[in-house]
């Protein structure tokens, strides 16, 4: 299941994210899981995240992009 996959990746921020950061994943995971959200808007933030804490094995996995 994709949902899990981005809780893999997920954890890999874990101890940068602030509690509100983690709450706005968590809630963006039940959405997805409930079709209220897209991939897309998981997949850019763990972009993101990437990013703004330089995880340079996260930024190289392939499910970081797909689209729609």
């Amino acid at each position: 299941m994709v949902s899990n996959a981005f809780q893999h990746i997920y954890g890999y921020f874990r101890h940068e994210l602030t509690l509100q950061e983690k709450e706005y994943f968590s809630t963006m995971i039940d959405q997805y899981r409930n079709k209220a959200v897209s991939i897309s808007l998981l997949i850019s933030q763990l972009k993101q995240w990437a990013e703004a804490y330089n995880k340079e094995y996260i930024k190289q996995q392939k499910i970081l992009s797909l689209t729609s």
